[in-house]
């Protein structure tokens, strides 16, 4: 707007921007524990399928609380202890975690009320708008026979109130004078 007056000063100069980022999800290793078997070396397992087919097929978290009600993100028939005294044939990092996605997006705008003496701006910033969506930490990813209710599941979100995470949509607005 270039008109001048209140109009302009309520309506004109904002700007706006909105940035959604997507990122895959991070490398990790499956290991084990509750083995009946002794090792000598590091806890791998044995793959007993390609790591491409275990992941659960077209995977839905279900519900999220009580943790043993989710849906397990990796079949537990697509790993195995290894034989005693042996190391397992599945390789460190070689399966990934659920990937990231992030929207943001913000709106500010400036007024020089006493020319160049004096700068207000409001600043509304939105987090995780419109999909209200939590972005999960890995998954458990300790194959145990004797726990199975915690293989697969998730405890935890990446990130905080105003980062990458939070399940829910947050609004900051910020009021800032400069002079």
């Amino acid at each position: 707007m270039n008109k001048g007056g209140v109009t302009n000063a309520i309506l004109g100069g904002w700007k706006v921007n909105i940035s959604e980022n997507t990122l895959s999800g991070q490398p990790i290793s499956i290991t084990h524990g509750g083995s009946p078997y002794r090792y000598l070396t590091a806890s791998r397992v044995n793959a007993t399928m390609p790591v491409e087919q275990a992941k659960t097929p077209n995977w839905d978290m279900g519900q999220r609380f009580p943790t043993a009600a989710q849906t397990p993100y990796f079949k537990m028939d697509a790993f195995a202890y290894p034989a005693p005294y042996a190391i397992g044939s599945l390789g460190a990092r070689v399966v990934e975690a659920p990937g990231l996605y992030w929207m943001q997006a913000f709106a500010t705008k400036s007024w020089y009320p006493k020319g160049e003496r004096l700068k207000l701006s409001f600043r509304l910033d939105g987090h995780n708008l419109p999909h209200k969506r939590p972005n999960l930490a890995a998954p458990n990813t300790q194959y145990n026979l004797n726990n199975p209710g915690a293989w697969g599941r998730f405890t935890g979100v990446v990130g905080d109130f105003s980062n990458f995470g939070t399940a829910q949509a947050n609004v900051q607005i910020s009021i800032r004078a400069e002079f």
